[in-house]
């Protein structure tokens, strides 16, 4: 709820327009290495959560019934990471840009934010 949330926020604080202009690629992409990343960070996602689950440091799921497996396993991950990279690395960021940081100033500083949101675990 709280990534729908955000994307909310920022839908009614910059428009529909503004939005689309966040997510489209301002230089032309390279669709197979950005294919080929994706795939490989999957792929080092998913063998870190199957390590997890056979050594026992990452719980098995259990109580949840297949709807909410599915929501916990597909759509929670889809949204936060579109909604996350929206905020963070899209309307943050050309916020702090057009309030006259740096890039690299406004890159550290939305990362400070998102790693906030996350929190710190040791």
């Amino acid at each position: 709820m709280t990534h729908w949330s955000l994307a909310y926020v920022v839908n009614r604080k910059i428009g529909i327009e503004g939005v689309k202009k966040l997510i489209r690629p301002m230089k032309r992409i390279n669709w197979l290495a950005a294919a080929l990343v994706f795939v490989a960070l999957n792929a080092l996602f998913t063998s870190y959560i199957v390590l997890g689950l056979r050594t026992g440091r990452i719980p098995p799921m259990a109580g949840p019934d297949l709807p909410q497996t599915i929501f916990y396993l597909v759509v929670n991950p889809l949204t936060a990471g579109v909604v996350e990279e929206l905020v963070w690395r899209g309307y943050l960021i050309e916020g702090l840009l057009a309030s006259g940081r740096t890039e690299p100033k406004a890159i550290l500083l939305s990362s400070i934010s998102f790693a906030f949101i996350h929190g710190f675990f040791p």
